[in-house]
């Protein structure tokens, strides 16, 4: 029997060559983390008439206001009466005013940038989105579905995404920055088994242009303040929700709502006329 031919021989591998960071002339320079000087980014999230403007407005320091609601002229009287400090008005009624008034100068003294409400501002971003966004065929989209199938979400957050660095900028100055915006309930996937459904802030919120979970992800505080009910569970009254007005702002996450805090994971109790804020801005 003939014995096959040795095949040939490979030339031995070449030694390979160090890694990048083993050729650097140069060397790193680590730095000690600096003193925080920079303000908190929160939002803050309830129903329609749980307080979250007053509870802004009881924010340490001067603040200026982005009143997309017109609420503030109502709650002035209210707000006199507890000895409150009537924020500064940030005059703003689209989405350019807004951008071009937090880009400018004069905020010397003013401690907090105050947002409210997220959904006539997000109202604003749509506007001007269909006003400077044009069809892939050149033509103006009359709305957001007019785009074609999921492009018009994704315009608005393209939009949307510039004020982040807006606020940023307040941020860096020491300044902090609280978004205010209702609450809605919203379905969530969970991996591990069935779905659920838990309040959120009402924000946008698509598979692939989600201004709420943006917003999440960039906030140092997500805080949801809602009225404590109770439901009880037997007899006569059962399923009958029950409650004294009592409100509570919650830091943590729980399967029935979105929250976090980097400060604290406690449960705060709201007193009308009482600042919270000792306990979230550390």
């Amino acid at each position: 029997m003939s014995i096959p031919p040795r095949p040939p021989s490979r030339p031995a591998p070449s030694t390979p060559p160090p890694p990048a960071n083993q050729q650097a002339k140069t060397k790193v320079l680590f730095q000690n983390v600096p003193k925080n000087n920079y303000g908190q980014r929160i939002i803050l999230y309830g129903p329609g008439g749980v307080g979250k403007s007053t509870l802004a407005c009881l924010l340490p320091g001067r603040s200026a206001f982005a009143d997309a609601d017109e609420s503030l002229i109502k709650l002035k009287p209210q707000l006199e009466a507890m000895g409150i400090d009537i924020p500064l008005l940030i005059p703003a009624n689209d989405w350019s005013s807004l951008r071009s008034n937090l880009q400018a100068s004069g905020y010397d003294g003013i401690q907090n940038v105050i947002l409210d409400t997220w959904a006539p501002i997000e109202l604003w971003c749509v506007r001007h989105t269909l006003n400077m966004t044009l069809k892939d065929n050149g033509k103006k989209a009359l709305n957001v579905e007019d785009y074609g199938f999921g492009k018009g979400w994704r315009h608005v957050y393209d939009t949307f995404l510039p004020l982040i660095g807006d606020l940023d900028a307040h941020m860096r100055a020491g300044r902090n920055v609280i978004v205010i915006a209702h609450d809605e309930t919203s379905k969530v996937p969970n991996p591990a088994g069935t779905d659920f459904i838990r309040w959120e802030p009402k924000m946008q919120h698509t598979p692939n242009a989600s201004i709420r979970y943006r917003m999440k992800e960039w906030a140092d505080h997500v805080l949801f303040l809602k009225h404590d009910i109770a439901v009880d569970d037997a007899g006569v009254d059962k399923g009958k929700a029950k409650g004294a007005g009592y409100r509570t702002m919650h830091t943590a996450e729980m399967p029935y709502f979105l929250a976090k805090s980097r400060t604290t994971n406690e449960n705060i109790p709201i007193t009308l006329g009482k600042s919270p804020w000792d306990q979230i801005i550390k």
